[in-house]
């Protein structure tokens, strides 16, 4: 399922921030949420033959460093920088 782009689960959340925050204060922030909503913590796993629909089941390797990701805008840092990477990606 997680190969199929129209099945697949992607979520994508972008902060745009004027500094830089306190990474650990913001990844215990994010730990918080994923553990109040267990459902970003569970992956898609398959039923053999498929039988029946695929489940999601708690991902016992998750880790969320993985999914958290740090980019810095080349200068001048702003909107239109941010677009032109988006429209060249």
């Amino acid at each position: 399922m997680e190969q199929d782009p129209s099945l697949r689960s992607t979520i994508v959340t972008v902060l745009i921030l004027d500094t830089e925050p306190d990474w650990d204060r913001l990844l215990r922030m994010l730990d918080r949420g994923t553990r109040a909503v267990p459902r970003f913590r569970h992956r898609l796993v398959a039923v053999p033959w498929g039988l029946t629909p695929p489940r999601w089941l708690p991902d016992p390797d998750f880790d969320l460093c993985w999914h958290v990701r740090h980019l810095a805008l080349p200068a001048p840092a702003d909107l239109r920088t941010w677009t032109e990477i988006l429209g060249s990606a």
